[in-house]
């Protein structure tokens, strides 16, 4: 039996700081007993539901009305430990308190095994009694707090996980619908197209533009799927055309790592000697790519330096990589005619280019002005949309433009 007078001189006690309140159910078959606790953890701050059912307080618990427990161990129809046993098996979470009048050692271990939060004597010191239902408060509301940071994380990585599924199921869609458009590259000294670049479109509405595309392809690791699609369908227009017919490919870093590049049954190899790889700027000079592109050019490819001019890796990658090509950036070619600096630039990579045996290729070009002007400056190849838009067929571009 709870002692009555033990909990009334004790109901009298307060504490020194604010205890966090929450809601606590009390289970007793005690009426007297059940109205000294309630008192004393309302007075606390803590919403309590006294109860004397011990399946009132289980049915409670599983309807998320409980965020601590404290129940009698001696009770006729279900006892604190049976309690504590129904409980984890709906709401394992939940701590309980137990209180015993005649604990035992069998009592202790059962409520150990059944992860009770404390098992206290009867009577018990209400201040004790009080500073467990406030730490097991504390307890319940960080077992919260990690469950809610667990399922966060869950549902972030099955977001992550539906995103980046929708995104491969689009980038295949895309990769299906990819095609190839070809810019004429020109020389005005002969009037005569000497090759084409190569350049990836997609027609799929999410996907449509080649930024769109190299960048799914790069967040999803699938950036050799798109050059083997790319250098499968930039070759096909070739087919029967003459060697000196050049086709210049931009190439990526993951390209130069792709064994099928110049493999057995390479879509490349029947054209390697028509072949000039661009390298982007992902793909800059390093022992590796030197290496790698020796292997190529045993093949009959040769290789271009594009964006030369753009900044001091480009200038680099001359150097390290001993082009056959290069191809001024479009930063120099914009209005050239109204800048003598960029004209004196241009003279100056021309010279040296020619000293180098290198062709220099001028890419972007807009205007008459602009093609006047690099002319003069020494530039005899020519790309832009002065000559040619890309198209999906081989065009043949204005020759009047050459005056």
């Amino acid at each position: 039996m709870w002692d009555n007078t033990a909990a009334a001189a004790n109901d009298t006690i307060t504490t020194a700081e604010p205890r966090a309140a929450g809601r606590v159910v009390l289970l007793d078959d005690d009426p007297a007993v059940l109205g000294a606790l309630t008192r004393v953890l309302r007075r606390a701050g803590h919403d309590v539901i006294a109860v004397s059912d011990p399946y009132e307080a289980i049915a409670r618990a599983k309807a998320g009305e409980v965020d601590v427990l404290v129940s009698d161990v001696s009770m006729p129809e279900l006892d604190g430990i049976g309690v504590l046993h129904a409980l984890r098996e709906v709401s394992p979470d939940v701590p309980v308190i137990l209180v015993s009048g005649a604990a035992t050692m069998d009592t202790a271990v059962r409520a150990l095994d059944e992860r009770a939060f404390a098992l206290l004597s009867k009577p018990c010191d209400l201040e004790q009694l009080r500073s467990n239902v406030s730490r097991a408060l504390e307890e319940a509301r960080a077992r919260r707090a990690r469950h809610a940071e667990e399922d966060e994380r869950n549902r972030a990585r099955f977001e992550e996980l539906a995103r980046r599924q929708r995104e491969w199921t689009l980038f295949d869609a895309a990769l299906e619908q990819v095609f190839m458009v070809y810019q004429p590259i020109c020389k005005a000294s002969t009037r005569e197209v000497v090759g084409y670049e190569a350049l990836v479109r997609s027609r799929h509405p999410e996907i449509n533009n080649p930024g769109l595309l190299f960048d799914a392809a790069r967040r999803l690791g699938r950036e050799q799927d798109l050059g083997r699609r790319i250098r499968a369908l930039a070759v096909e227009p070739f087919a029967g055309l003459p060697d000196e017919t050049l086709l210049f490919l931009n190439i990526l870093k993951e390209d130069l790592e792709d064994e099928s590049f110049a493999g057995a049954g390479s879509p490349l190899m029947p054209h390697a000697r028509r072949l000039i790889l661009e390298l982007s700027e992902q793909s800059r000079a390093t022992r590796e790519v030197s290496n790698r592109l020796a292997e190529f050019r045993a093949h009959g490819m040769r290789v271009a330096i594009d964006d030369l001019g753009a900044g001091y890796a480009s200038l680099n990658s001359v150097a390290e990589l001993e082009p056959e090509v290069i191809k001024l950036d479009m930063v120099l070619v914009r209005d050239v005619h109204r800048f003598p600096v960029r004209q004196r630039l241009v003279r100056a990579l021309v010279s040296a280019a020619m000293e180098l045996d290198v062709e220099v290729i001028a890419e972007g070009v807009e205007t008459t002005d602009e093609l006047d002007c690099l002319r003069a400056l020494g530039c005899d190849l020519f790309q832009g949309y002065l000559l040619a838009k890309p198209a999906p067929s081989l065009a043949v571009p204005a020759m009047e433009v050459f005056r």
